[in-house]
């Protein structure tokens, strides 16, 4: 199945279908996230930013965003 099919799939849900697809999609979602933050964690890869971090928070440089 393509993209496409599951469009036009997705199109034919009733609204209830439709909003029980959209919670299980948003928490699918989620939890491809917190995998890619665990990983990038694990590897390191976040280290620089948290030290960028910790140092504006500890001379109080921060900024809102």
């Amino acid at each position: 199945m393509n993209v496409q099919e599951i469009e036009n799939e997705i199109q034919q849900l009733k609204p209830e279908q439709l909003k029980e697809l959209a919670a299980w999609f948003d928490e699918y979602r989620f939890k491809l996230w917190d995998e890619r933050i665990e990983r990038d964690t694990a590897s390191g890869r976040l280290d620089n930013m948290m030290q960028k971090a910790l140092k504006a928070h500890s001379s109080r440089q921060l900024r809102e965003i």
